[in-house]
């Protein structure tokens, strides 16, 4: 079974595309996804911020929760809540979007 990798994401609407985003230009968002690597993780998320007309501004913090899962470490309560929802049928889970609509 892959990994669990959480990352932080910047994106943005796709131009002449309605998005979950409203009438807001970007978001940020966490995101954890059910991946391979560093590599696998991007090209995951990008595919699945494509379906709602998001394109991937940067990514931020990527890494693996393996290590802290098994460490016992501290976990926020929406890493927590987003890993709940986590499953092999849904394989990638976003955090509440935080929406701008200016820079």
């Amino acid at each position: 079974m892959p990994d669990r990798w959480f990352g932080q994401v910047e994106v943005r609407t796709m131009p002449h595309f309605d998005s979950v985003l409203g009438d807001n230009i970007g978001a940020i968002v966490n995101v954890i996804a059910f991946c391979k690597s560093d590599d696998d993780f991007k090209q995951t998320v990008k595919h699945a911020l494509g379906l709602y007309n998001l394109v991937v501004q940067e990514f931020t913090e990527v890494e693996s929760l393996e290590p802290y899962l098994k460490s016992g470490a501290y976990l926020s309560d929406e890493i927590k809540a987003c890993l709940k929802d986590l499953s092999l049928n849904n394989p990638v889970v976003f955090d509440e979007f935080q929406a701008f609509s200016e820079f």
